[in-house]
């Protein structure tokens, strides 16, 4: 019986062995999964920033260029004579249009007895005003989101907030719906 009890002790000391291996296998494989969810882990969350990151900076282009574009300034020095034959296009067609409000033929410059003059114009002049108004406040709403998030990105991140609700306090008080800001 001895030997049979020895033959027993050596197939499980065998079976231990292999149990143990077993476990090292699949514990190192274990091991080397998580390291690889890591990376994976790692690896998009760099991926994510770097994306939201292009869209911040695409996103500031386009602030750039429509900022530039609304800019007259900038357009009369790089388009000049376009601005120029744009300005005398629309003063032609503001005094068309004041002179058929005024009862007045724009071609032979004729005008009824009673023609009204300085008041038509006022008129049309108090017509564009809201527009004019409007699209004032749009482009000093843009340029005051950009100066808040600009303001924004040079303090703590601790005074972003106040920076942000600050600036948007007293574009609300010039009457201006503040547009939101940037994301990030």
């Amino acid at each position: 019986m001895s030997s049979e009890t020895e033959l027993i002790a050596a197939q499980m000391r065998q079976t231990r062995a292999a149990l143990t291996d077993k476990l090292d296998t699949l514990e190192n494989g274990v091991r080397g999964t998580a390291d690889a969810i890591d990376r994976t882990v790692r690896d998009v969350g760099t991926t994510v920033s770097g994306t939201a990151e292009d869209v911040r900076a695409l996103l500031r282009e386009r602030l750039a260029t429509a900022l530039d574009a609304l800019d007259p300034t900038r357009q009369v020095e790089r388009h000049p004579w376009l601005m120029l034959g744009g300005a005398v296009l629309a003063g032609y067609v503001a005094e068309a249009m004041l002179h058929r409000t005024e009862g007045q033929s724009p071609v032979n410059g004729e005008s009824p007895p009673n023609h009204a003059g300085p008041s038509c114009r006022k008129a049309f002049v108090d017509a564009l005003a809201p527009g004019v108004e409007k699209l004032k406040g749009v482009y000093l709403g843009l340029v005051l989101a950009a100066a808040r998030d600009a303001m924004s990105d040079s303090v703590p991140e601790e005074m972003r907030k106040s920076v942000t609700d600050f600036v948007d306090c007293f574009t609300v008080n010039l009457g201006i719906e503040p547009h939101p800001p940037r994301a990030g």
